[in-house]
């Protein structure tokens, strides 16, 4: 636990309902465990690291959030788990398009359904389950990457498990 004080000026809310923060002196800006009070309310316990300036605490806020435990915090990957990941995905190519896997909670299912023969084998809708990037975008075109299905990119496990049975 931390500190406790209440010479608190302001606490400011985040979008966290576990933290807030305040300024403790010039220099000196910390967060709140606003679950954490003295039965008056007048104490609160101040936890984490100390900030020199509040753009610094802020800068700083999702990742304290998550090593605090607050609900809704998202934990952040480090640089070698996305190095990982990306070492791990799968490219094909094909002329000039570079195709990339999506997982598949990204994936989006066609607005007419699909009637290839990967699906029709399978018995499902199908899903725009890959991004497409071309390798030679045009000027003046918008854009140079859309998803596409390309089901023989992922393994039949993963499609099975997505499938939607069609109607």
């Amino acid at each position: 636990m931390g500190t406790r004080n209440s010479r608190y000026e302001t606490l400011h809310k985040t979008q966290f309902a576990e933290l807030a923060f305040t300024k403790i002196e010039d220099g000196l800006w910390m967060f709140v465990d606003v679950t954490d009070s003295s039965e008056d309310g007048r104490w609160y316990a101040q936890v984490g690291a100390h900030y020199p300036t509040r753009e610094t605490l802020l800068a700083d806020l999702q990742h304290y959030a998550a090593e605090f435990g607050c609900a809704n915090a998202r934990k952040e990957s480090t640089l070698s788990e996305v190095a990982e990941k990306v070492r791990s995905i799968k490219v094909h190519r094909v002329h000039s398009t570079i195709f990339i896997p999506l997982p598949p909670e990204l994936w989006r299912s066609p607005d007419n359904g699909c009637v290839c023969p990967v699906c029709q084998r399978d018995g499902t809708t199908g899903y725009w389950d890959t991004l497409a990037v071309s390798m030679h975008a045009e000027k003046g075109k918008p854009d140079s990457t859309w998803t596409v299905h390309y089901p023989e990119l992922h393994s039949l496990e993963v499609r099975k498990a997505k499938a939607i049975p069609k109607a």
